[in-house]
């Protein structure tokens, strides 16, 4: 049995996803086991997976027709041997200490969360900022995971460890339909089963910014991908009820958040999608009634004000 087990979804990733491979071959901490599930690919990514697994036996590869995201993860979960699990995409990247740092650090907390950087082919982009802290509490880390806080935007899986005896326990799954924030999502419902987080700066995941991610494909969406496009926020809406009379600072912070993203999707959709335009219009509104009825020590005037002009503006 692996120490650790590491999930990788893949889907017609053939031009990245044999680096990847390499990358967690690379790595100085051995005891892995990496679950790879090709979700349906048309390109050469099942190919390349069978003769990974036929050159190293700590790889398993699973073939399924294609069922998203969501779905490829919770396969890969229910194969699992490792005592903790981590995440990888195909089209990603591990720095060769990844797994050990991660490991190091996983002795007596529930969870842990380490650096990441973004990058292009030709520079990095974005790191996650340096942490005043060492470590959270079940409600410290709600809270950043939910909105970017000391340590960024946390809502990745991917530069995080996982305790399977907590998944099991706590019977966490992705929500299957969901293809956008459903990473998000898994992060609050798991550290709501924790009660303690370790963090470090040092960078165990480096995220490629290509045209193929699943964001970039956003502003091209039309009116027959609508299920898809706004199931982001069926994902802020399990946030909230799993959140909602136990943390309601979370609460309200998630309702200002979700009502943001709307704003921010409507600026970039496809102009002749109006049902998707008329269902962000939804969103707005619902999330800033919930925002503007918030108490004053959760969401700041300010924020209301903004909340309201976007209200007025949609008018």
């Amino acid at each position: 049995m692996a120490l650790v087990s590491i999930i990788m979804p893949a889907y017609n990733a053939e031009k990245y996803i044999e680096e990847c491979l390499e990358s967690v071959r690379a790595q100085s901490f051995e005891d892995w086991e990496l679950i790879a599930i090709d979700d349906g690919s048309s390109d050469s990514t099942s190919q390349i997976l069978d003769r990974y697994a036929g050159e190293d036996s700590r790889i398993k590869v699973i073939h399924q027709n294609n069922r998203g995201v969501s779905a490829a993860r919770n396969v890969g979960l229910e194969e699992v041997a490792g005592r903790y699990i981590a995440f990888v995409d195909a089209d990603d990247v591990l720095p060769v200490d990844s797994l050990s740092i991660r490991v190091n650090l996983m002795e007596d907390v529930d969870m842990v969360v380490a650096g990441y950087e973004l990058y292009n082919e030709t520079s990095v982009l974005n790191r996650m900022p340096e942490c005043r802290s060492e470590s959270w509490n079940t409600h410290e880390a709600i809270r950043n995971i939910i909105v970017a806080g000391e340590a960024g935007y946390q809502g990745y899986l991917v530069n995080k460890l996982f305790r399977d005896e907590i998944v099991k326990k706590g019977q966490l799954r992705f929500r299957e339909g969901v293809c956008f924030n459903e990473d998000r999502l898994y992060g609050v419902e798991y550290a709501m089963c924790c009660s303690n987080v370790r963090l470090t700066n040092e960078v165990v995941y480096r995220y490629r910014i290509t045209q193929t991610n699943a964001t970039s494909s956003l502003p091209h969406m039309l009116d027959s991908d609508l299920s898809r496009f706004m199931s982001e926020f069926v994902a802020y809406d399990h946030m909230l009820e799993a959140v909602k009379g136990k943390y309601q600072d979370c609460y309200f912070l998630c309702s200002v958040e979700a009502q943001y993203r709307a704003v921010i999707l409507k600026r970039i959709a496809n102009k002749q999608a109006r049902g998707i335009r008329k269902g962000l219009n939804q969103m707005i509104r619902k999330y800033g009634i919930m925002t503007l009825k918030a108490p004053l020590r959760y969401v700041r005037l300010r924020k209301k004000l903004s909340v309201l002009g976007h209200a007025i503006l949609l008018r």
